[in-house]
């Protein structure tokens, strides 16, 4: 007997296994399709809550068996809502997440890389042997340390705005 009738004898004398299977990966089969190829759009945060009650609306009297319910006062929206996509000017959204499977960096990123690159191109000028790559490496931080000992500051090793402009003060200096 070949496998594929065995395998065919078993589904059939199983009728109920059988359809309780195929259902479950359909299901399984659409969850996953939806999931990856049917959403327009990927959101970080859920939705957000309806708006609540007015805080200068009246509170509501307390609702009795006997009396009706009292309608709730919804403040309006500070803004107009459904205008054109030209019209309405979304915000940027940023998700961290996907700046980071991607490789993106962000804004903070790319303005701590600045500073770096500018400590490093400054400890060039002064004469110090690091290599301007926009990485702190153990070079960078040892430059750095050896720049605020003989300055008179507490050797961190830090890359901060305050050290990189009396780096570039110095660099400057020094031509």
């Amino acid at each position: 007997m070949s496998l594929s009738r065995m395998i065919l004898r078993r589904l059939l004398t199983r009728p109920v296994r059988t359809i309780a299977g195929a259902t479950l990966a359909a299901v399984m089969t659409g969850v996953i399709i939806n999931a990856l190829m049917l959403q327009k759009s990927h959101r970080s945060a859920p939705p957000a809550p309806p708006a609540m009650a007015s805080p200068s609306a009246p509170p509501a009297p307390a609702a009795t068996a006997s009396a009706e319910v009292a309608p709730v006062v919804v403040a309006p929206p500070s803004r107009p809502v459904g205008l054109s996509g030209a019209a309405e000017a979304q915000p940027a959204r940023t998700d961290p997440i996907r700046d980071i499977l991607r490789g993106d960096s962000g804004p903070k990123e790319a303005e701590n890389k600045r500073l770096i690159l500018a400590a490093q191109g400054a400890l060039i000028k002064l004469g110090y042997s690091v290599k301007a790559d926009g990485v702190a490496g153990a070079s960078t931080q040892q430059a750095i340390q050896q720049y605020e000992r003989t300055h008179g500051y507490i050797p961190l090793g830090e890359i901060t705005p305050k050290i990189v402009k009396d780096l570039t003060a110095a660099a400057a200096a020094q031509r």
